[in-house]
Protein backbone atom coordinates (compact mmCIF):
# COMPACT_ATOMS: atom_id res chain seq x y z
CA UNK A 1 0.00 0.00 0.00
CA UNK A 2 0.84 3.44 -0.76
CA UNK A 3 2.23 6.37 1.31
CA UNK A 4 -0.93 8.66 0.72
CA UNK A 5 1.11 12.46 1.63
CA UNK A 6 0.49 15.85 -0.33
CA UNK A 7 3.11 18.52 -1.37
CA UNK A 8 2.25 22.41 -2.03
CA UNK A 9 4.27 25.53 -2.59
CA UNK A 10 3.87 27.93 0.69
CA UNK A 11 2.50 30.75 -0.36
CA UNK A 12 4.00 32.96 2.20
CA UNK A 13 7.78 31.82 0.65
CA UNK A 14 7.41 29.35 -2.16
CA UNK A 15 9.26 26.81 -0.72
CA UNK A 16 7.78 23.23 -0.94
CA UNK A 17 6.14 21.16 2.28
CA UNK A 18 5.17 18.58 2.39
CA UNK A 19 2.24 16.52 4.73
CA UNK A 20 -1.17 16.21 5.06
CA UNK A 21 -3.76 18.07 2.63
CA UNK A 22 -6.62 19.96 3.64
CA UNK A 23 -9.04 22.92 2.99
CA UNK A 24 -11.67 25.33 3.69
CA UNK A 25 -13.76 27.78 2.52
CA UNK A 26 -11.11 30.18 2.29
CA UNK A 27 -7.70 28.57 2.23
CA UNK A 28 -5.32 25.55 1.24
CA UNK A 29 -3.14 23.71 4.18
CA UNK A 30 -0.61 21.38 4.15
CA UNK A 31 -0.45 20.16 7.73
CA UNK A 32 2.56 17.73 9.65
CA UNK A 33 3.66 17.03 12.72
CA UNK A 34 7.15 18.06 13.46
CA UNK A 35 8.71 17.00 17.06
CA UNK A 36 5.23 16.26 18.14
CA UNK A 37 3.89 19.34 17.20
CA UNK A 38 1.09 19.90 14.83
CA UNK A 39 1.81 22.86 12.23
CA UNK A 40 0.13 24.08 9.49
CA UNK A 41 0.97 26.14 6.35
CA UNK A 42 -1.30 27.93 3.69
CA UNK A 43 -0.18 26.72 0.13
CA UNK A 44 -0.99 28.21 -3.11
CA UNK A 45 -3.83 25.60 -4.75
CA UNK A 46 -2.25 24.89 -8.22
CA UNK A 47 0.62 23.92 -6.43
CA UNK A 48 -1.01 20.80 -4.33
CA UNK A 49 0.24 17.84 -5.66
CA UNK A 50 -0.03 14.05 -4.56
CA UNK A 51 2.61 12.00 -4.02
CA UNK A 52 2.11 9.06 -6.26
CA UNK A 53 3.89 6.01 -4.19
CA UNK A 54 6.88 5.32 -6.45
CA UNK A 55 10.52 6.45 -6.72
CA UNK A 56 11.94 6.73 -10.44
CA UNK A 57 15.66 4.78 -11.48
CA UNK A 58 17.55 7.69 -8.51
CA UNK A 59 15.09 6.94 -6.01
CA UNK A 60 13.78 9.82 -6.08
CA UNK A 61 10.07 10.56 -5.11
CA UNK A 62 7.46 11.07 -8.32
CA UNK A 63 5.37 14.06 -7.58
CA UNK A 64 1.72 14.81 -9.51
CA UNK A 65 3.36 17.57 -11.79
CA UNK A 66 6.32 16.42 -11.63
CA UNK A 67 8.46 16.53 -14.72
CA UNK A 68 9.80 13.17 -15.65
CA UNK A 69 12.48 11.45 -18.61
CA UNK A 70 11.85 8.15 -20.07
CA UNK A 71 14.68 7.90 -22.78
CA UNK A 72 14.69 10.74 -24.64
CA UNK A 73 10.98 11.71 -24.20
CA UNK A 74 9.54 14.62 -21.65
CA UNK A 75 6.36 13.65 -19.43
CA UNK A 76 4.40 15.73 -16.62
CA UNK A 77 2.78 13.35 -14.37
CA UNK A 78 -0.73 13.81 -13.73
CA UNK A 79 -3.99 12.27 -11.57
CA UNK A 80 -6.74 11.50 -13.79
CA UNK A 81 -9.51 8.97 -13.74
CA UNK A 82 -8.33 7.59 -10.74
CA UNK A 83 -4.88 6.90 -11.86
CA UNK A 84 -1.41 8.68 -12.27
CA UNK A 85 -0.63 9.37 -15.48
CA UNK A 86 2.32 10.07 -17.46
CA UNK A 87 1.10 12.53 -20.38
CA UNK A 88 3.70 13.38 -23.19
CA UNK A 89 5.51 16.81 -23.63
CA UNK A 90 7.49 16.63 -26.62
CA UNK A 91 5.45 13.60 -27.93
CA UNK A 92 1.51 12.93 -28.36
CA UNK A 93 1.14 10.31 -25.62
CA UNK A 94 -0.51 8.76 -22.40
CA UNK A 95 0.55 5.87 -20.21
CA UNK A 96 -0.58 4.82 -16.54
CA UNK A 97 2.44 5.26 -13.91
CA UNK A 98 2.80 1.68 -13.13
CA UNK A 99 5.74 -0.07 -13.36
CA UNK A 100 7.27 2.11 -16.10
CA UNK A 101 9.07 4.67 -13.17
CA UNK A 102 11.68 2.31 -12.94
CA UNK A 103 12.80 3.85 -15.91
CA UNK A 104 11.86 7.49 -15.24
CA UNK A 105 14.01 10.17 -13.85
CA UNK A 106 12.38 13.27 -12.16
CA UNK A 107 13.75 16.29 -13.95
CA UNK A 108 11.89 19.26 -12.06
CA UNK A 109 8.63 19.86 -11.78
CA UNK A 110 5.63 22.14 -14.29
CA UNK A 111 5.72 25.13 -11.30
CA UNK A 112 9.62 25.43 -10.77
CA UNK A 113 10.53 24.37 -14.44
CA UNK A 114 8.12 25.45 -17.20
CA UNK A 115 10.70 26.02 -19.67
CA UNK A 116 10.41 22.07 -20.22
CA UNK A 117 7.34 22.07 -21.11
CA UNK A 118 7.24 23.73 -24.00
CA UNK A 119 6.51 21.86 -26.86
CA UNK A 120 9.28 20.51 -29.58
CA UNK A 121 12.40 21.90 -27.44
Amino acid sequence: MREIKFRGKRKKNGKWIEGYYMFDEEEHLIVRRIRGEIIWRVVLPETVGQYTGQPDKNGKEIWEGDIVRKGRYLFTIEFRDARFEMIGVDIVSVATLTNDYKDLEVIGNRWDNPEWLKEKR
